[in-house]
């Protein structure tokens, strides 16, 4: 169940699975794609179990994703990465979560389920993204943000915990 375009290099140890993937793409050393999201539900016995993931992954072109990375698939939709996304190792990207065109994450970033990242924004350094907020276009995230809201104006950056605009004085 997966589908690799032209010239893409997948290093030693990836593990990919329920993906389409364009062309010139990089997998590197140990990463996992398409892996089963962080689904989870509470049963009529309070205990919680886990709600199958039957998305996948689509990639696009021009799209690295390094080492010990971890990509989990879409819950009922998919997660996308858009052409041209650049991933840092040890970054993880929950499920059904959007990246556009060159967003650029490097390590440590984690990116909660269903968030939506837009076109080269940018999120610093083991900076963590709440599940369901849209990050707007060409904005920065600053390095251990903990971002727990929307950010959509185009070009702020924002820092802290919990991340907020910021400002010079």
């Amino acid at each position: 169940d997966v589908v690799i375009g032209n010239k893409a290099l997948i290093r030693s140890g990836a593990r990919i699975m329920h993906t389409v993937i364009g062309n010139d793409f990089v997998a590197g050393e140990n990463c996992a794609i398409g892996t089963n999201g962080f689904t989870m539900a509470e049963g009529e016995d309070g205990n919680y179990i886990r709600i199958p993931t039957l998305g996948g992954v689509i990639i696009g072109d021009q799209v690295e994703v390094s080492a010990l990375t971890n990509v989990s698939r879409g819950s009922a939709g998919n997660t996308i990465l858009e052409d041209h996304v650049k991933i840092d190792s040890l970054v993880h990207i929950g499920h059904d979560a959007h990246l556009h065109k060159n967003v650029r994450l490097p390590a440590g970033v984690i990116v909660g389920g269903f968030d939506e990242l837009m076109e080269r924004s940018y999120v610093g350094i083991n900076a963590v993204l709440r599940n369901r907020i849209q990050i707007g276009e060409e904005v920065t995230v600053g390095m251990g943000s903990v971002v727990t809201k929307s950010y959509t104006e185009k070009g702020i950056t924002v820092v802290g915990n919990p991340a907020k605009p910021f400002t010079k004085k």
